[in-house]
C-alpha cells in the first residue's frame, strides 16, 4: 500500500503542477513598470456599469466615454459606421446600425503593416459584459497608454467593435470598408466565462512565425495546436472569424473558466477575476510592445504543432508529425516481432486484452454520457444555463472522473493477470496509435497529444522487454513515474478544458485521457490496481471522487444564491391583431423564478409568429401602452408605406413575412432594402439600432390583388407590472413583445 499512496501522490502532484503552472498570472501593482489589472479596471467600471446592447442609449454613453478616453491619450480617433446585413438558413436576417470605434498609435514608420488590438464594447441584453467582453477593451486602453511613450515603428491600432453578440456586425462592417491587408498580425480579445488563463484558443493559417514569437514575448502562453483545430472544425465564431475571411494573421484569445456566468446578467465587476484580466492584458502589452518593433517581411509560411507542458510552450514545425506517426508504426511493429521473438507476446492474449480495452473505452463513455443525463433529469433547472453548465459544473468532473477510476478498476484484474503483460503494453500501444493516425488525418497539428506518449510508452515497452525489467525494479518505477510525469502534463490541462468547453455532456471526452492513462499503468504499473490485504486504494480513491464530487454539487452549490442567482426568462407578449395578451418563457424548466406565474401550464409555443416559447398562459393584463401608432405614410406617392412610432425606445424591432412568394421588395427605413425570391418560405429579419424609436416600411408586391400579411413586432426591455423574484433568482433579460399586423394588398 506504501508503494501505491507514494505513487498517488507522486501522480497528484504532478496533475496540481501542471494545473497551476497553467492558470492565470498574479496582479501586478498599480505602480508597476508594466501592465497592472488594478489600472485597467478603471475603464471597467465605466464600461461595464450597466448592460448596453448594440442600438441602446447605454450603448451609446460607452461609445462616447471611449471615443473621448483615446483622444484624451492623444491617438487618432473615429466613429466608423454603417449599415450591415448578414443572412442565415432559414431565410433568417439580421440588419443593424454600428458604429465601431477605431483608434490608432502611429509608428515612427508609417505605411507599414499594423498591429491591431481587436475586441468588442456592446454587451448581450442580459447582463453588462464585464468579462464579455469589456475587459478587453479597459486591456487595450491601458496598453495604448503604456505604449505611446515608449518607441515603436509600426502603428498600433485599436478596433472596438459594435454588434459583435448580435452577429459580428461590427467585424463584418469593418472587412467591408478595408482590405485589412495593411495589418500585419490582428490579437482578438473574447470571453466566454468570467475566470482563468488567458488562452490562445484560436489561429491563422500559416502559424508557426506566430507561436514562435509568442513563446518569445508572451508571460506563460497557454495555447495548443489542438485548440487550434478543433476550433476550425466548430461552427462557433467570433470577430476574429469575420477578420479571417481576409486572411490576416492573427490569434484569438479567451478565457473559459467560470462559463456559468457567460451572457449572465451578473456578469459584472465583482464576479470577474482579476488574475484573468491581469493574464490577459499583460500578455496583450507585452505581444503588441514585441509587434510594436517587428519587422513583418520576416514572416514565413507553415504551420507549427504546439502545447503547453507545465507552463513551457513546446513547439516543433507540424511537417515532423508525419515522420514521427511513421516512426512510431515501425516502433510497433518492432516491439511485436521482439515480442514474438522473445515468446513474451501471444496474439491470442493480445487480441483478448485489446477487446477488452476497447469495450471497457466503449462502457465508461456511456457510463459517463449516463451519468450526465442523469443529473439533468435531476436538477432540470441546470437546463437555463448555457450547455447545463451551472456553478457546480467542475465537480461533475470530478465525479466523473471517480467513475471512471471504478470501472477501470473492475476490468484491472483481466488486464493485469497475466504472465506475460507485454500484450497489454502493446494493446494500449496500438490504441494510441490508432488515435494519432485518426488525429493526424482529421487535425493534422493535433496528433500530438497521443502521439507522444504512444512514443515514450513504446520506449518503456522497449526497456522493459529487452531488459527483462520486472514490476517494481527500478527501471520499471524510473519509467513509470517518467510516463506519469509526462501525461500529467500534456493531458491534466487539456481533460479540464474540454470539459469546460464542451458542456455536461462532454463528460465521455474529458474522461477519455484517464481511460488511456489507466490502460497505460495496467502494463507500467500492474502492482497498483492490486488489493493491499482488504483494501483497495483504488476504489477508495474512485468511490471518494465519485460520491465526494456528487456531495459537494449538492450541497455547496446546486441551490442558487445571489452570487449565483438561478435565471429566469420572462416575456409578456400581446398581439394587436387578436387583441391578446400572454406571460411565456423560453426556458425548458419552470422553476422558482416563474412558477408562481406560470404554474399548471404545459410545455407549448405561442402561435406564429408570435416569439418562441416553451410555456404560456393568456393573461388579462392591459398591454395597450407597448401598442405602437401604425400609419400609412401620406407623404410618399407609393402605396404599402407604413410609419410605425413607438411609444419607448425599444430593443429590438422585427418583421416577419410567413409567406412571401408574392413580394418583390421590401425596405426598411429607406436604408435596408431587401429583394425575395421566389421560393416563398418564411423571411424573417430582426433590427438592432435601425427602427427603435421609430420604423418605415415598405412592402413592394408583385401582385397587388393578393393580400399579404406583414407582422412587425417590437421588442422592449421592461415588464409591463413590477415583479418580486424569489431569493437566489436574477431576471435573464426580461421583455415585453408587441406584435403589429399589416396587410399588404387589395
Amino acid at each position: 500500500m506504501v508503494r501505491q499512496l507514494i505513487f498517488l501522490v507522486f501522480a497528484i502532484a504532478c496533475i496540481l503542477l501542471s494545473l497551476h503552472r497553467e492558470s492565470a498570472t498574479k496582479v501586478k501593482p498599480r505602480e508597476t513598470a508594466g501592465f497592472s489589472a488594478l489600472n485597467a479596471m478603471e475603464y471597467l467600471k465605466v464600461i461595464a456599469a450597466e448592460k448596453h446592447p448594440i442600438g441602446s442609449t447605454a450603448n451609446q454613453k460607452v461609445k462616447t466615454y471611449l471615443v473621448d478616453e483615446l483622444k484624451r491619450l492623444g491617438l487618432e480617433t473615429k466613429v466608423e459606421s454603417g449599415y450591415v446585413k448578414r443572412s442565415y438558413t432559414g431565410d433568417y436576417n439580421r440588419a443593424a446600425y454600428v458604429e465601431n470605434v477605431i483608434a490608432t498609435l502611429p509608428g515612427s514608420e508609417p505605411g507599414g503593416k499594423k498591429v491591431a488590438l481587436a475586441g468588442h464594447y456592446d454587451s448581450v441584453f442580459e447582463g453588462p459584459g464585464a468579462a464579455d467582453d469589456g475587459y478587453s477593451i479597459a486591456c487595450m486602453i491601458e496598453t495604448v497608454k503604456l505604449l505611446k511613450d515608449q518607441p515603436r515603428k509600426n502603428d498600433i491600432q485599436l478596433i472596438i467593435t459594435d454588434g459583435e453578440e448580435m452577429g459580428l456586425l461590427g467585424a463584418f462592417l469593418h472587412i467591408e470598408q478595408h482590405a485589412m491587408d495593411d495589418v500585419g498580425v490582428l490579437l482578438n480579445y473574447e470571453a466566454r466565462g468570467n475566470e482563468g488563463p488567458c488562452i490562445a484558443f484560436e489561429w491563422s493559417d500559416d502559424n508557426a512565425w506566430l507561436v514562435r514569437e509568442m513563446q518569445k514575448s508572451a508571460v506563460r502562453p497557454i495555447t495548443s495546436s489542438l485548440s487550434y483545430e478543433i476550433y476550425n472544425l466548430m461552427p462557433n465564431s467570433s470577430d476574429f472569424t469575420a477578420f479571417k475571411k481576409r486572411n490576416v494573421p492573427g490569434i484569438n484569445h479567451a478565457f473559459i473558466d467560470g462559463f456559468s456566468y457567460y451572457h449572465n446578467p451578473v456578469d459584472n465587476i465583482e464576479n470577474l477575476s482579476i488574475e484573468s484580466v491581469q493574464h490577459t492584458g499583460e500578455n496583450m502589452y507585452l505581444m503588441a510592445k514585441h509587434f510594436a518593433n517587428y519587422d513583418f517581411s520576416q514572416v514565413e509560411s507553415g504551420n507549427a504543432s504546439f502545447f503547453n507542458f507545465y507552463g513551457f510552450l513546446i513547439r516543433y514545425p507540424s511537417s515532423i508529425d508525419l515522420f514521427l506517426l511513421i516512426f512510431l508504426g515501425l516502433f510497433l511493429c518492432l516491439l511485436v516481432g521482439l515480442g514474438l521473438k522473445k515468446k513474451e507476446f501471444e496474439w491470442k492474449k493480445f487480441f483478448k486484452s485489446l477487446l477488452l480495452m476497447i469495450g471497457t473505452l466503449v462502457l465508461i463513455c456511456a457510463a459517463n454520457f449516463g451519468l450526465a443525463t442523469v443529473l439533468t433529469k435531476v436538477y432540470p433547472k441546470y437546463a437555463t444555463f448555457y450547455s447545463f453548465h451551472y456553478y457546480n459544473h467542475e465537480w461533475y468532473l470530478i465525479a466523473g472522473l471517480g467513475l471512471t477510476l471504478l470501472v477501470l478498476y473492475l476490468v484491472s484484474g483481466k488486464l493485469t493477470a497475466t504472465k506475460n503483460r507485454m500484450e497489454v503494453g502493446i494493446s494500449i500501444l496500438l490504441l494510441l496509435t490508432l488515435l494519432s493516425v485518426a488525429l493526424f488525418i482529421k487535425m493534422p497539428t493535433g496528433a500530438y497529444v497521443t502521439m507522444l506518449p504512444a512514443l515514450f510508452l513504446a520506449f518503456c515497452i522497449m526497456m522493459l522487454t529487452t531488459r527483462g525489467a520486472v514490476a517494481n525494479s527500478i527501471l520499471s518505477n524510473i519509467l513509470l513515474f517518467g510516463f506519469t510525469f509526462l501525461i500529467a502534463g500534456m493531458w491534466s490541462f487539456l481533460s479540464h478544458n474540454l470539459f469546460l468547453a464542451f458542456s455536461l455532456y462532454a463528460l465521455p471526452g474529458a474522461v477519455l485521457f484517464m481511460i488511456l492513462s489507466g490502460y497505460a499503468l495496467m502494463y507500467l504499473a500492474p502492482q497498483f490496481w492490486k488489493k493491499s490485504g482488504k483494501v483497495s486504494v483504488v476504489i477508495g480513491v474512485g468511490l471518494l471522487l465519485f460520491l465526494g464530487g456528487l456531495l459537494v454539487a449538492h450541497i455547496e452549490q446546486s441551490q442558487p444564491t445571489e452570487s449565483e442567482p438561478l435565471l429566469t426568462n420572462l416575456m409578456y407578449v400581446h398581439d394587436v391583431d387578436s387583441d391578446k395578451s400572454y406571460i411565456s418563457t423560453f426556458d425548458n424548466h419552470l422553476h422558482k423564478g416563474h412558477q408562481a406565474l406560470l404554474e399548471d401550464n404545459q410545455a407549448k409555443r405561442l402561435p406564429r409568429p408570435l416569439p418562441y416559447s416553451t410555456y404560456y398562459k393568456e393573461t388579462a393584463l392591459d398591454l395597450s401602452q407597448y401598442k405602437s401608432d401604425v400609419s400609412e405614410d401620406l407623404t410618399t406617392a407609393t402605396p404599402y408605406d407604413y410609419v410605425l412610432k413607438h411609444p419607448q425606445k425599444a430593443n429590438v424591432a422585427y418583421i416577419d413575412i410567413l409567406n412571401y412568394k408574392n413580394v418583390d421588395s421590401l425596405i426598411i427605413n429607406k436604408r435596408v432594402k431587401e429583394n425575395l425570391s421566389q421560393r416563398g418560405r418564411r423571411y424573417r429579419i430582426s433590427l438592432y439600432g435601425i427602427g427603435l424609436d421609430s420604423m418605415h416600411v415598405r412592402v413592394v408586391p408583385k401582385d397587388s390583388s393578393a393580400q399579404i400579411p406583414v407582422y412587425i413586432g417590437v421588442e422592449y426591455g421592461v415588464l409591463p407590472e413590477e415583479l418580486t423574484l424569489p431569493d437566489g433568482s436574477v431576471w435573464n433579460d426580461p421583455v415585453t413583445y408587441v406584435s403589429h399586423k399589416i396587410l399588404i394588398g387589395e
